[in-house]
Parts: structure tokens; C-alpha cells; sequence
């Protein structure tokens, strides 16, 4: 009985574990396959592709996003210069005649000439700026690396898809596209790098040399014009902010030495004398060997080599940012007794006022000399530590603080127009501007600058608002130009579509005298002013709104890629902690359809049912019976044959006679 629930253990356990078996399905329709692949039973399934040409034009499509910057740059540069035009575009008042040149005479009263206000909101920050060719540099790199990313699309879209055996599921099939297109990507990338770093490299090795050459010129027609009026009785202005600023720099500057400005421009190397201030000693310092050697003429103990000197690049810093000493509207805090003492030598003055009245008509605009008596060092960031002059720090970029009076300047003016002028005034009066929330805080400013030795290295290294996201400058983009169409709403429009003549106005007093608004939203000229002493330009808007419009361009590249220069080494592609913004999506079936799937070859586990289990335990146990009863027979048979043939034997050996049956 053992035996037999052994038996029947080791026969149950093989039914009931099933056995494999090979199939090949030919051609399988995508509902068969999909059936197939869903059965739990069916094991190691692999279809061959037959499709030879198949693309992954036929199943997967492409798309990307581009980055915020690319997009902002191409839409501002769609918009125009701000234009007025005196025959049309006027804010007139009815009561006093004034000619509007129209050929009927003089008929209403003038006011200022104002933006049209179909361009309201509508002004580039670019142009306002005067960043023009910044931003076309940026939009055609953004154009550039979007014109490869499509044809590296339209490239993969027509690529031979490799694998001849099908994908099994939809994530394996991505997966394998997305590897392919990164390898891709990266490969155009690298492409970009490349030609960037050859422009760096050749910069950087000769336009430090080409700088100090044109610059020396530079110094030595200053300082031989500087040499001519040593004797002269009444020298020029050019002379006089040249002894002065090299007296600044001998007082207030130089570690060690004097430069005594005889020695400008005299032939001879003074190492006193060769700095910006003085005229870089009149090009004195820039030998011929420099030139055709490119042997480098002074020690920089800093970096451990020769450096260029003889500088005057124009791009340093920005053109508002005079340098402190030769920005006299804070005097008292620029020059100490001893040097108004040097400057009363100088400049032949009597008295302390005599100098400050001296240095007003000598500095008062410094920047519209000609370039040849422009002092090199007239703006600040003009390389006061020979940036310039070495090669390997030609190209770098360095952010820089905007100088203190002119901040102070430029959130007066904000806080003036947002708050004091429009929330104070304007809106108390006319009602706050439906669908246009402020944003929390104080308006941003932009606080810093970017100084770089290189005019290229300077454009793509914008600098953004420290302190402020990308996301708060745009909310203050978007308040502003919602109040572009408040006063569009509470000014109205004739029905020529001009404004009206009826516009209310309110006249806010600033601290420097009166401005009338909504001209200051409207206009960018003196008029409604009570003083003509004001700079009306200060409290335009959208001047202001320019200024914020172009920070956000900063920002939002170096919130995107870390530089306006690595945003274009990106190809303007979006891009986030997660990775590019490069989408490829894939249609599955479309996939297995254009496959043209010859077979698919798998295994499968072929199992019992339990009427066919409870038939074979039957019949296996009625064999058993059988096979038991006739083993039992066949030993009953032996047995009693053995038992009746020793009783045979003994009765004979008792009787010979008797017998026995068997």
C-alpha cells in the first residue's frame, strides 16, 4: 500500500506540474499577438521583424520646448522702435488753438507728444534699450540651434530602426528611442561647443595683442597732444582731466611711484606712468618687439607671465557708469583737503569753489569727447587690473555692482511712478485696475552689470536680478502691461482710434518738482512738467518696463542653462533639473504593424484538467488492483502447490499406498 501511494504521489505531481511545448505562430495579427503576449502560459515569445526599411517616421513623433529667453528675444524684436510723429500722434486739450500742421490751421491746444496707441504695450525693449544687436545675437543663436534640433528630428524620423526582433512593450520601445535621440542630441551639442571654443581660443591669443596695439596708437596721440599743451597758457579741458586724473591716481590709487606727467608720452617707459590714468605713459610701453614677436612686454607677478598693456576697449562696463573721480556730483565725498590743494595747482584756482566750478565744466559730459582725447579708463569697469591684457583672462565674464547714486536714482524714480504716481494718485482718483493684481514686494531692480574684456563674452553673459526669480520679474512684466491697458481703458479713443482729447491728467508732486500724468506713461519729453530742469525721461514707463523686460531676458537664460553663452550651446532648448525639454513619443501598434512580423516563436505549459486527473488516478488505481489480484493468485497457486507436495511426501513415506490429490 505504500508502494502504492508513492506511485501515485510522483504521477500527480507530474500531471499537475504540465509539460512545454514549441510553437511557431505565423503572421499573427496585432490582436493575436497582443492575446499571445497577455497568456500567462506562453514563455520566451520572439517575433522577427521582416520589414527591412522600417523608420521611426512610421511609429514615434518628435517634440521639444523652447527655452523662455529664445522665445521672449524673438517676440520683442517682432515689435518696433517707439516712434511719435508731430502731425498725428499729439495729446491735445480742447480750448487753445494750436497747429497740428493738418492744413486746418490752428485749432486746439498742445499738450506733448504721445506714444499711439495702437503701439502702447507694444515697444521693444531691445530697441528702447539700444540692445539691438544683443538681442539679434541671441535670437539668431536660438534660431540657429532650433533649426538643427528639426533637422536632427527630420534625421531620426527617416532612420532605419536597427532591431530585427520585435519589442516586447511600449516602455522597452521608448526607452530604445530615447537612448537613440540623447546620443543624438549630444552629438549635435558637441557640434555647437566646438566652433565656440575655437572663437574663445582665437580671441583670447590675438585680440589682447590687436588692443594693445590700436590702444597704444590711441595713447600716443593723447599723449603727444598732452606733451603739446605742457607750455601752453591756456590748455585745453583734455589736458587739464589728464593731470587731474593722474593725480587722483598718484593720490588716491598707486601703491608705489608717482607719475610725473612730463614724462607722458616722452619715449621713454615709465612703469610709474603706465595706467590708464595717465594715458597708459602716452603708448610708450608697447615696444615694436611686442608686436612682431608677441613677446610680452611686463611681468604680471598674478598670473607668472608677460601681459599686454596699452588698453582702450570701448565695451567695458556700460556707458552711463562713469568712474567716481571724474563724477563730480558727489564731490564731497570724493576728494579730501589735500587733493582739492592739488587740484587748485592744476587748475589755477583761488578757492575751493573756483575747483568744484573748474571740475563741472571740465567732466560735465566726459563721454562726448572724441575718442582719441577720451580717457581709457573714463567708465567704470575699464580693466583696472590688466584683465585685458591676458590672454587667458580676455573672454571671462565678471558680474559687477551698478554704482550706488545710480541705484538710488532708478528706485527713486520706480517707487515714484508706481506708488507715489499711480497707487497714490492715478488710482485713488480712477479706481484700481480691474484683472491686474500687483505682485507682492518691491518692484525689481537691477542691481548689477557685466563687465568682460570681450564684446561678444559681455552680450552673452547677461546678468539676471540677484534676489528676484524669473517668475516674479514676469509678474511685474505682466502688472505693467496690464496698466498699458488701463490707460488705454480711462484715456479712451476718439473715433479715429487716437486718444482722447479729454485724457484726465494729475499733476504728483516729486521732490524735484511736478510731473503730470498719464503722460508719463504716454511720453518720454519734458512736457507736463512745471520745471525744465527735470529729466521727464526718468518717470517714463515704458522705459521702466523696458529695464524689467530686459532683466527678465537674464534671467530667465540663466535660469535656464546658467549664461545667455550656455543657453545657445543648448540650441535654445528648454531645460530643467529633470533634463532637456526633448519629447519623442511612440505609437505601439503602428510600430508592430509597419514591423511586418514574419512569426513568433514561444514556448508554452501544457497541463491536466482535473477530469482528466480523476480519470487517470481511477484507472491507475484499478490497475493497481488488478495487477495486485493477479500477483495474489500467482502466489496463492505457488503457495498451495508447495503446501500440497510436502503433504504428499509425508503421507507416502508413512503409506506407499495411499495417495494424495494434488
Amino acid at each position: 500500500m505504500l508502494v502504492l501511494v508513492v506511485i501515485l504521489v510522483l504521477v500527480l505531481s507530474r500531471i499537475f506540474k504540465g509539460t512545454t511545448i514549441a510553437y511557431t505562430e505565423l503572421k499573427p495579427s496585432y490582436s493575436k499577438y497582443l492575446e499571445m503576449r497577455s497568456d500567462p502560459d506562453v514563455l520566451n515569445m520572439k517575433c522577427s521583424v521582416s520589414n527591412d526599411t522600417l523608420t521611426y517616421a512610421s511609429f514615434t513623433t518628435y517634440s521639444y520646448e523652447k527655452a523662455d529667453a529664445c522665445s521672449w528675444v524673438t517676440e520683442d524684436l517682432l515689435k518696433d522702435k517707439r516712434t511719435y510723429s508731430e502731425t498725428k500722434y499729439v495729446l491735445v486739450k480742447d480750448g487753445d488753438s494750436y497747429d497740428l500742421g493738418d492744413g486746418n490751421g490752428a485749432q486746439t491746444s498742445y499738450e506733448g507728444y504721445v506714444l499711439p496707441r495702437s503701439k502702447l504695450g507694444k515697444t521693444s525693449a531691445c530697441k528702447e534699450l539700444k540692445k539691438l544687436q544683443t538681442c539679434q545675437a541671441i535670437r539668431d543663436g536660438c534660431s540657429r540651434g532650433h533649426e538643427l534640433m528639426e533637422k536632427l528630428i527630420e534625421k531620426s524620423e527617416s532612420a532605419v530602426f536597427p532591431l530585427k526582433d520585435l519589442l516586447d512593450s511600449e516602455s522597452k520601445l521608448l526607452s530604445f528611442v530615447n537612448a537613440t535621440l540623447t546620443q543624438s542630441f549630444e552629438s549635435l551639442l558637441s557640434g555647437l561647443e566646438g566652433p565656440r571654443i575655437a572663437v574663445k581660443e582665437w580671441a583670447s591669443k590675438n585680440m589682447p595683442a590687436l588692443y594693445g596695439y590700436f590702444g597704444s596708437l590711441q595713447n600716443y596721440a593723447q599723449g603727444q597732444f598732452f606733451r603739446q599743451e605742457l607750455s601752453s597758457d591756456s590748455p585745453t579741458n583734455f589736458f587739464k582731466s589728464v593731470s587731474i586724473a593722474c593725480a587722483i591716481y598718484n593720490e588716491k590709487i598707486a601703491d608705489a611711484g608717482t607719475c610725473d606727467t612730463s614724462w607722458i608720452g616722452d619715449g621713454v617707459c615709465d612703469a610709474a606712468c603706465n595706467n590708464p590714468y595717465c594715458l597708459n605713459d602716452g603708448g610708450d610701453c608697447l615696444t615694436g618687439t611686442a608686436l612682431y614677436t608677441s613677446s610680452h612686454e611686463f611681468w604680471d607677478d598674478a598670473t607668472d607671465e608677460y601681459t599686454y598693456r596699452g588698453f582702450s576697449p570701448l565695451q567695458q562696463g556700460d556707458e552711463l557708469f562713469i568712474q567716481p573721480y571724474y563724477n563730480i556730483s558727489d564731490e564731497e565725498t570724493l576728494f579730501d583737503d589735500d587733493m582739492v590743494n592739488i587740484l587748485k595747482t592744476i587748475l589755477n584756482a583761488n578757492s575751493e569753489d573756483d575747483v568744484w566750478t573748474a571740475l563741472e565744466n571740465i567732466f560735465k559730459e566726459p563721454r562726448n569727447h572724441p575718442i582719441w582725447q577720451t580717457p581709457t579708463n573714463m567708465f567704470v569697469g575699464v580693466d583696472p587690473n590688466d584683465t585685458c591684457g591676458n590672454p587667458s583672462t580676455w573672454y571671462k565674464s565678471y558680474e559687477m555692482d551698478r554704482p550706488p547714486s545710480w541705484l538710488e536714482d532708478l528706485e527713486f524714480d520706480i517707487d515714484f511712478v508706481y506708488d507715489t504716481a499711480l497707487r497714490d494718485s492715478v488710482f485713488q482718483t480712477l479706481g484700481e485696475p480691474s484683472g491686474a493684481l500687483r505682485p507682492s514686494g518691491f518692484v525689481p531692480v537691477q542691481r548689477t552689470d557685466v563687465f568682460s574684456c570681450d564684446a561678444q563674452s559681455k552680450a552673452q553673459n547677461l546678468p539676471g536680478i540677484k534676489g528676484e526669480t524669473t517668475a516674479n520679474i514676469k509678474a511685474w512684466v505682466d502688472y505693467s502691461y496690464a496698466l498699458f491697458a488701463y490707460f488705454k481703458d480711462k484715456c479712451g479713443a476718439d473715433e479715429a482710434g487716437h486718444w482722447k482729447t479729454d485724457c484726465p491728467t494729475f499733476t504728483v508732486n516729486d521732490s524735484k518738482g511736478t510731473v503730470t500724468f498719464p503722460l508719463a506713461f504716454l511720453s518720454d519729453d519734458k512736457v507736463g512738467s512745471n520745471d525744465e530742469n527735470i529729466d521727464f525721461e526718468r518717470y517714463d514707463f515704458i522705459r521702466l518696463v523696458s529695464e524689467l523686460e530686459y532683466a527678465y531676458l537674464g534671467s530667465s537664460a540663466r535660469e535656464n542653462s546658467g549664461s545667455v553663452e550656455q543657453l545657445l550651446l543648448d540650441a535654445g532648448i528648454k531645460r530643467d533639473s529633470a533634463g532637456y525639454s526633448i519629447n519623442p513619443s511612440v505609437n505601439y501598434e503602428a510600430y508592430y504593424t509597419a514591423s511586418d512580423v514574419s512569426e513568433c516563436s514561444y514556448s508554452k505549459r501544457v497541463g491536466a484538467s482535473p477530469a482528466t486527473v480523476v480519470t487517470v488516478v481511477l484507472g491507475l488505481i484499478g490497475g493497481v488492483t488488478t495487477t495486485v489480484s493477479v500477483f495474489a493468485l500467482v502466489l496463492y497457486q505457488l503457495f498451495r502447490k508447495s503446501v500440497f507436495k510436502k503433504y504428499k511426501n509425508e503421507m507416502q513415506s508413512k503409506d506407499p499406498s495411499s495417495s494424495v490429490p494434488v
